[in-house]
């Protein structure tokens, strides 16, 4: 593998560089990446850096295009993943401004005869803000549909109605939802009277002057983009979602860097204010509490460490794709990075751009614990922990998918192996068992019935709060990555814990359960 990437890695192929002749300090940077290349660890890599108003390096590293030997420039087009988010609000802050959608109205206001369904609560309690904010309620979900498959994307409708499930209250947890930006990209067709990816081109990339930048649903063949690979030479097949608004914009990194330089309020001559300054910094205000010093606003996430700059980003990691946008707003710094596999590499690269860029800050306002290009497994991974007194027992409840209702019994002890049973199939061990502020998390392995889920091998991932003697919460149907792309589907659950007089039976220990 290394022998057949190392032998075409193209010269440095395209370079804008603002700074005296011979006084290069991103060469360090530079060289870096051609030995990630020439290693065969990464096909192509592009780079975008803007200082005070200016461009100050843009370059392609590597191949776009290993089998037709098409080089990566400042104007290859790459896939966004998840930095498609912040353009994503930016869209849907301009019917904000317009008066057209209220940030705090009900979601369900806009949606039309389909409605989200709040199972931990009322679902008109859940607001537009909440899902920019990923606070709304909604689970963990991604959902891939590659050309090379029968199965195709369903409409929106049918997703919310299959998916559109609120597991936890609104605003009581940060929960990342691709399937909140998807119904927010449905909401700017509904309102605005327009698809979406049209919307898109009118309303935000034409006026930024984003030329390089687009949604599209199905391939192009007149496109200069950069062919997805799973790993270092395994190319991906063109795929579809049903969350666009959270995955779906393709854009150069040229056109990236100049999209962060309208947010950092120093837009270039040709660009249109279609936002005013005080929508730019609302959006850059964090809402949602993710961590110690992370935060999440409108579309970006934040980060804020002592004796650091405040630092605004997005990133996107997602089969064959890695892309960061990170702005210092006070520096007016931006700094985009697009590469066409998902790699680590890119965090480490930016990192070492923003040492250049801020020597003063030490580590440019980020660190490798708090900025992380995996968006989605945050919450659900974790090693097994004690379970306290008040959860050992024995739980009895459903789970409810969209095609049915299958019940579950949960055995979980504090001294021993815990155990679970989805409707009449065998016992499976609980793995990954753990109980932190109140909510538990366990995989398992069983059979979700739907056919969804079943496209993909998967294990069941369960995110529970406790609620007194109820756990609710979700189920999620989560494949393996792998060159088929994974799946994360959920589902809602709740169980009441058996007690001694009341031990008999999945049937009397659900009468009391939420329909």
């Amino acid at each position: 593998m290394i022998s057949r990437i190392a032998s075409r890695v193209p010269a440095t192929l395209f370079a804008v560089i603002a700074l005296a002749a011979g006084d290069d300090p991103f060469e360090d940077v530079r060289q870096t990446i051609l030995a990630e290349i020439e290693k065969g660890r990464l096909p192509s890599l592009a780079v975008a850096v803007a200082r005070n108003g200016k461009v100050a390096w843009e370059e392609g590293f590597g191949w776009a295009d290993l089998e037709h030997h098409i080089p990566a420039t400042r104007d290859t087009i790459y896939s966004l993943a998840s930095v498609s988010k912040p353009m994503t609000a930016t869209a849907l802050m301009i019917l904000v401004e317009r008066r057209q959608v209220e940030l705090d109205r009900p979601i369900n206001d806009y949606l039309g005869q389909v409605k989200l369904t709040g199972h931990a609560d009322k679902s008109s309690e859940a607001t537009l803000r909440m899902l920019f904010t990923h606070t709304s309620g909604l689970p963990l979900h991604y959902n891939f549909f590659p050309q090379n498959e029968a199965y195709r994307r369903p409409s929106m409708e049918e997703t919310i109605r299959r998916y559109g499930i609120l597991v936890t209250k609104p605003g009581e947890k940060y929960q990342y939802s691709n399937l909140g930006y998807g119904i927010a990209g449905y909401i700017i067709e509904r309102v605005s009277g327009m698809k979406y990816e049209k919307f898109m081109k009118e309303e935000v990339f034409r006026p930024l002057g984003l030329s390089h930048t687009s949604v599209p649903t199905e391939p192009d063949s007149s496109w200069r983009w950069a062919i997805r690979y799973w790993d270092s030479e395994t190319p991906l097949p063109f795929y579809d979602f049903d969350h666009r608004g959270a995955s779906a914009v393709f854009s150069s990194v040229h056109d990236l860097v100049r999209f962060g330089m309208f947010h950092l309020k120093v837009g270039l001559p040709d660009q249109k204010a279609i936002l005013t300054d005080r929508s730019i910094d609302r959006m850059k205000r964090p809402i949602a509490r993710r961590s110690a010093g992370r935060g999440y606003g409108m579309g970006w996430q934040t980060f804020r460490n002592r004796n650091e700059p405040r630092v605004v980003a997005h990133t996107g990691s997602m089969g064959g794709v890695t892309a960061w946008l990170i702005l210092v707003p006070g520096e007016k710094v931006a700094v985009a990075l697009l590469a066409n596999t998902q790699t680590d590499f890119v965090q480490r690269i930016g990192q070492q751009i923003l040492t250049v860029l801020l020597p003063q800050s030490g580590r440019g306002g980020t660190n490798d614990s708090n900025v992380s290009t995996t968006e989605n497994l945050t919450d659900i991974r974790g090693s097994r922990s004690k379970l306290p007194r008040r959860i050992d027992g024995v739980w009895k409840g459903i789970v409810g998918t969209y095609q049915g209702r299958l019940p579950l019994t949960l055995w979980l002890r504090r001294s021993s192996e815990s155990e679970g049973q989805l409707d009449d199939q065998p016992r499976s061990a609980l793995t990954k068992v753990k109980f932190q502020d109140g909510h538990l998390s366990a995989w398992m392995d069983g059979d979700i019935r739907t056919e969804d889920a079943n496209r993909r091998p998967y294990v069941l991932v369960f995110s529970l709060k406790r609620r007194g003697r109820l756990l609710n919460g979700s189920v999620t149907a989560l494949s393996p990555s792998s060159p088929k792309l994974p799946n994360a589907l959920s589902s809602w659950v709740e169980l009441k814990k058996v007690t001694p007089r009341t031990r008999t039976g999945h049937r009397a220990g659900n009468q009391t359960l939420k329909e």
